[in-house]
């Protein structure tokens, strides 16, 4: 596969590299070309990509140093850049229109703002940047104000609905069939595993995990991946058919 275009736009070269390791010097062709978000994910993700091939013997503390020294930052502000990065990642899956314009340089946040906001629901990432959009309040206001109305919102709960009494179900009567149930309660169960993989992708501490844990972790996944191809593609044969 050929090289990304440096010509291209910056958030688009971004996501170039968020899958392909980008080389010291391919990352000095592009100064001056890109945005500084642009730059700053580049750093952690290649932050990333060093501690994810680092060797046996290798510290992950003698990599900030080593890059420290390439990028002219310490290790605390090259840590910032690496869960910057995994935040990007993390907008990309959830709000591709959003890791765009943050990328773009469209919309400012700080590091520590863009971080904050990638742990929050999607509902209040949308309405905190649609505020930012058009409003001169202070990002850490608007911030404090959005996290503390999801937290009234939660404690208020749903209004309760009066439901009919349920008939009384004898333990000899059998229920009756619904071939939708598991299918359904697949459905609700799915997210919370996306949501699980996620805080570990965006942990700093992945390096950490043992490599017995790591194994079993990949197994688990790639077991899991296989029968979700397959289960898709009977899924996809079977549409049209109700």
């Amino acid at each position: 596969m050929s090289k990304f275009d440096i010509g291209a736009n910056s958030e688009k070269l971004a996501i170039w590299y968020r899958d392909v390791p980008i080389t010291i010097d391919e990352f000095n062709r592009l100064e001056g070309k890109i945005t500084k978000e642009c730059k700053k994910y580049l750093i952690g993700k290649t932050c990333v990509w060093e501690k994810n091939k680092r060797c046996a013997e290798e510290r992950v503390k003698d990599i900030y140093t080593r890059l420290g020294q390439v990028f002219g930052y310490v290790e605390p502000s090259l840590k910032r850049l690496v869960n910057y990065a995994h935040a990007i990642d993390h907008f990309q899956r959830i709000v591709p229109d959003i890791a765009s314009d943050i990328l773009a340089g469209r919309t400012r946040l700080s590091l520590k703002d863009a971080i904050v906001l990638a742990r929050m629901d999607v509902s209040d990432i949308r309405v905190i940047m649609e505020r930012l959009a058009c409003e001169e309040t202070p990002a850490t206001v608007i911030f404090k104000e959005q996290i503390e109305e999801s937290k009234t919102k939660k404690r208020r709960g749903r209004p309760k609905r009066k439901y009919p009494k349920a008939p009384a179900i004898s333990i000899k009567d059998t229920p009756p069939y619904d071939p939708d149930a598991q299918a359904v309660a697949l459905s609700f169960t799915i997210p919370s595993w996306v949501n699980a993989i996620d805080k570990i992708f965006m942990s700093d501490g992945l390096h950490k995990i043992s490599k017995t844990a790591r194994n079993k972790l990949a197994g688990e996944l790639t077991a899991l991946k296989d029968i979700s191809d397959i289960m898709i593609a009977m899924l996809s044969d079977d549409n049209g058919k109700d």
